[in-house]
C-alpha cells in the first residue's frame, strides 16, 4: 500500500510542473515580444502633386495667326517645386488630328506650327480648336484647351510688280553714294 501513496507523490510535481509549463507557453504566446512585429499603422496618404501649368502665349486672347504661318507658342511652368515638367510629354491636337511631331521644346516654353508646312494650305481660315496638355515627372499633368483664328492670307495685288533685286540692289548702292558725296 506504501507504493501507491509514493507514486501519487510523484504525480503532483509532475502535474504541476506540466500546469506551469503550460501556463508559461500561454503566457508567452499572448504577450508580444520586444522585438516581434507589430502591426504597421496605416501611413498617411501621401500628398499629390498639383499638375504643371500651361497657357497658350501666341497668339494673345482674341488673336489670330496668318495662314501661311500658323505657329503658335505656350509656356508652362510646374505646378509643384519637388516636381519638375517633363518638356517630352508635350502633346497637341488640332481639330482632333494629333500635331505634336512638329512642335520643338526649349526651357519653359513649346512652339510649333498648327499644320506641317507641306498641309498649310489644308487648314483653312478660320477659327480651329487646340488642346494641348504636359505632364511632370511624377505623372500629374496640366492641360489647356483653345481656339485659334487663321487669318486668310493676303492675295498679292495683281497690279504690283515683283521686286527686282538686281534694281533694288542698284537703288541702295546709289542711295549710298548720295550721302558719302552730299555736303
Amino acid at each position: 500500500m506504501s507504493s501507491p501513496s509514493i507514486s501519487s507523490s510523484r504525480r503532483r510535481p509532475r502535474r504541476a510542473a506540466l500546469v506551469a509549463t503550460a501556463s508559461l507557453i500561454a503566457l508567452t504566446a499572448a504577450a508580444p515580444r520586444a522585438g516581434a512585429q507589430q502591426p504597421v499603422p496605416a501611413a498617411p496618404p501621401l500628398p499629390s502633386y498639383r499638375p504643371p501649368v500651361l497657357a497658350l502665349v501666341q497668339p494673345a486672347a482674341d488673336g489670330s495667326v496668318p495662314q501661311d504661318r500658323p505657329v503658335v507658342v505656350f509656356r508652362f511652368a510646374p505646378g509643384d517645386s519637388t516636381d519638375p515638367v517633363d518638356a517630352r510629354s508635350f502633346a497637341i491636337t488640332v481639330d482632333g488630328t494629333d500635331r505634336s511631331a512638329g512642335f520643338q521644346a526649349a526651357r519653359d516654353m513649346v512652339w510649333g506650327p498648327l499644320a506641317p508646312p507641306d498641309e498649310g494650305a489644308a487648314l483653312g481660315a478660320g477659327a480651329h480648336a487646340l488642346v494641348a496638355r504636359i505632364c511632370s515627372i511624377r505623372g500629374s499633368c496640366g492641360e489647356v484647351s483653345a481656339s485659334v483664328t487663321i487669318a486668310a492670307a493676303a492675295a498679292p495685288d495683281a497690279n504690283t510688280p515683283p521686286p527686282n533685286r538686281k534694281r533694288t540692289l542698284f537703288d541702295l548702292v546709289l542711295a549710298a553714294l548720295k550721302k558719302l558725296l552730299a555736303p
